[in-house]
């Protein structure tokens, strides 16, 4: 999948995050960024990066892609829940969907405001034909690269 060139790509080796926020500057805190790059990793995470030099102070834009086993489920079912989640877990989250193809398969496109977090999200949930894979974009306002992120996701690529 493409990235931003000026964004930092995280690896589970690369768990020092005290080290690497040293040298992007100090932005955020290092504890609850290494703990959110973890459990990503831990649930199927296979890639996470972050925009430590274009974030706003105090937030880094963060991209992460997990791969889960296909539910089964038709992608309108997966989008419902997806939504009623979303709603139901965070008092006041505004939320909006659509099911569209992208070339790696069928997608749900999730945008979510927090306005009580001070964060936006997109999420695609790319459904091939044997994974279903969730491509997520964190940010305090993701509309500047909105269209960018779609773009990624359209280049996304499931490999054996």
């Amino acid at each position: 999948m493409l990235l931003p060139a000026a964004w930092t790509l995280v690896s589970p080796s690369d768990m020092d995050f005290d080290t690497l926020l040293d040298e992007m500057g100090e932005i955020l805190d290092s504890e609850v960024l290494e703990r959110q790059a973890r459990e990503a990793y831990e649930q199927g995470g296979k890639l996470f990066a972050f925009d430590f030099l274009g974030g706003t102070p105090g937030f880094a834009d963060n991209i992460s892609i997990v791969e889960l086993p296909l539910t089964g489920f038709p992608a309108v079912t997966i989008e419902a829940a997806t939504v009623q989640l979303l709603e139901s877990l965070v008092e006041g989250a505004e939320v909006s969907s659509e099911i569209r193809d992208v070339p790696a398969g069928e997608a749900i496109f999730i945008w979510y405001r927090l306005p009580a977090m001070g964060a936006e999200g997109i999420s695609a949930t790319v459904l091939t034909d044997t994974t279903q894979w969730v491509i997520t974009y964190g940010a305090r306002d993701t509309g500047p690269l909105a269209d960018v992120f779609e773009t990624m996701v359209d280049s996304f690529r499931e490999t054996p």
